[in-house]
């Protein structure tokens, strides 16, 4: 997939929000630091079809650039500032191709969460304790957005988007 592949608007048609937990001390550390990496990577459609109708937001991708546009949106999302939220903001910036994962990088993540680790490829977020990543995939003419969110190194949350092109 490139980045003119996803070129256009698409407007949100369904959404999905999971969570799940790392249980420490029952695996080795590169166990579990290989499953925190799995879920920030995120995977191709296996909660595409479990997937809720929803409408309100709006993304628009010209180049390597996107914005958005909230419609009362109202479902729970991952702000700039890695915060978990209910009243959403949307968000501009540039789509980035990573290791074949397309990544938004938003403008206005604070510069000290701004990734810089080891994993910092797939992150648009990295405060220390939260770590965010916001990857695209076309899946079956769907353009589908994965939110992955690991909070202390424990607490797995996912967004699941799934647009629909209008344009």
């Amino acid at each position: 997939m490139s980045i003119t592949s996803i070129d256009g608007e698409w407007q949100l048609e369904r959404y999905r929000y999971l969570v799940d937990e790392i249980a420490w001390g029952d695996e080795e550390d590169t166990a579990c630091m290989a499953k925190i990496q799995a879920w920030l990577r995120g995977n191709g459609d296996a909660q595409i079809p479990d997937a809720v109708p929803m409408a309100g937001l709006v993304m628009k991708i010209q180049g390597n650039a996107f914005t958005e546009e909230v419609i009362e949106f109202d479902a729970l999302m991952f702000d700039v500032r890695g915060v978990q939220v209910n009243a959403y903001v949307p968000m501009t910036g540039t789509v980035v191709d990573r290791d074949g994962l397309m990544i938004l990088e938003p403008a206005g993540v604070p510069d000290w969460a701004t990734p810089n680790t080891m994993d910092a490829s797939i992150l648009r977020y990295d405060d220390g304790d939260t770590k965010v990543g916001d990857h695209l995939r076309l899946i079956n003419d769907c353009l589908v957005r994965q939110v992955s969110v690991v909070t202390d190194e424990i607490y797995l949350e996912r967004m699941v988007l799934v647009y629909g092109r209008v344009r």
